[in-house]
């Protein structure tokens, strides 16, 4: 009697113990079911669906499932909720991945702080991940701390080819007028990605700084078949071709800039000012006009711009009298002052008059910008004078 009952709660506890690993093994598979489904979910971009499925079975979701979740709302633009989720789940000696993505969401919601303590435990983790270093600084750089460039290198001494690690970093140099380092790190990272529109826009920006005008125009003309490009690159492109001698090419930039913003007046005037030396008078009255409409500009002003423009059009008659106009609106401009001086030598045979012109230029502006000019003219003129009085009474002897 005793060993039939023995046998027969023998099988009933074999039984239970069947009937639990059954259990278990159903809510294995299940779990494992939701995670594929999951998965599935994330890879196809569903990100509503695959929160509204974890969220339907949260008591017993995994942590996988629950990184999953986080993915998903990084995916929807949450970053707020991702971070909840991170938090409530992750934990020392979880995958590294998870504690990456944690830090990059913390950096989009400007938690500086928490993101760089991520990022140096992960740095701790793999010293050899130049991401994990690169990550650090733009925390220590939100935080205006002393390591960002010091970190940015250290990232960069680990991965050259990193090109989002040189960027930075050219940038950083750039910003600190360091032109020819920003320059070298921005042509050695182009050499793994020659289209790269950002780090060509450094390195024109650091050969215009450096008055590197041929290398800046090829680079700027590189960066322009890539890439539409904002104003200030084409106002660079103008300016160097300006100072190569270009005026041409120069003045065809200041139209696009001109097309780019028709607002601004100092643009206009130096688009003006080269399509003088182009000889486009009629675009330079025009420039000047559009720019004299959107700046309250003094009469003197206008009269110099005027004057000027005649100038290089070789209409000295013209430009003499605009130049005396100005003048008499403001004697105390320098440069209408030697620019009139300088339209009589070119105008007039009498050489006591032109003396007259650059010896009131002297008067008035005896430190003068254009004082050197001046009295270099003057000494040649008193000269040539003196030489044809001397000439004059040899003749009447």
């Amino acid at each position: 009697m005793f060993l039939l009952e023995y046998k027969i709660e023998t099988n009933e506890c074999t039984m239970k113990n069947f009937l639990s690993f059954l259990l278990i093994l159903l809510l294995v598979n299940l779990s494992v079911a939701q995670t594929k489904a999951l998965d599935s979910l994330m890879i196809t971009g569903e990100f509503a669906k695959l929160i509204e499925m974890a969220d339907a079975s949260i008591e017993s979701q995994s942590k996988k499932e629950a990184f999953l979740v986080a993915k998903a709302y990084i995916g929807l633009g949450n970053a707020k909720k991702a971070s909840e989720v991170y938090q409530q789940n992750l934990e020392d000696g979880d995958d590294l991945r998870h504690f990456y993505s944690y830090g990059k969401v913390l950096l989009q919601q400007n938690q500086a702080k928490l993101a760089d303590s991520i990022f140096s435990y992960l740095h701790e983790k793999n010293p050899n991940n130049a991401e994990f270093l690169y990550r650090s600084a733009l925390a220590k750089q939100k935080l205006d701390s002393e390591d960002f460039k010091k970190t940015l290198y250290q990232a960069y001494d680990l991965q050259q080819n990193h090109l989002l690690v040189a960027y930075e970093l050219a940038k950083e140099e750039l910003k600190q007028k360091n032109y020819a380092i920003a320059n070298r790190i921005a042509t050695q990272a182009l050499w793994n990605n020659p289209e790269n529109t950002s780090l060509l826009s450094i390195k024109g920006q650091a050969l215009y700084a450096r008055g590197k005008w041929e290398e800046c125009v090829s680079t700027f003309n590189q960066l322009k078949k890539v890439s539409d490009v904002p104003l200030f690159v084409e106002l660079r492109l103008a300016k160097a071709h300006v100072k190569l001698g270009n005026y041409p090419d120069a003045l065809k930039h200041y139209e696009n800039c001109i097309a780019k913003d028709p607002t601004d007046f100092q643009i206009l005037e130096d688009a003006a000012e080269v399509a003088t030396f182009c000889e486009e008078t009629k675009k330079a009255q025009i420039y000047i006009s559009q720019a004299f409409a959107l700046k309250d500009v003094s009469r003197s002003r206008q009269y110099y711009i005027f004057g000027t423009v005649f100038l290089q059009k070789e209409d000295f008659e013209r430009a003499i009298g605009l130049f005396t106009q100005c003048i008499e609106e403001d004697a105390n401009h320098e440069k209408a002052t030697y620019a009139l001086a300088n339209a009589k030598d070119r105008f007039y045979a009498d050489q006591q008059k032109i003396l007259e012109a650059y010896e009131l230029y002297l008067q008035n502006f005896p430190d003068g910008n254009y004082a050197d000019l001046a009295n270099y003219r003057v000494k040649e003129l008193r000269k040539e004078i003196f030489l044809a009085g001397e000439r004059l009474k040899e003749k009447r002897k």
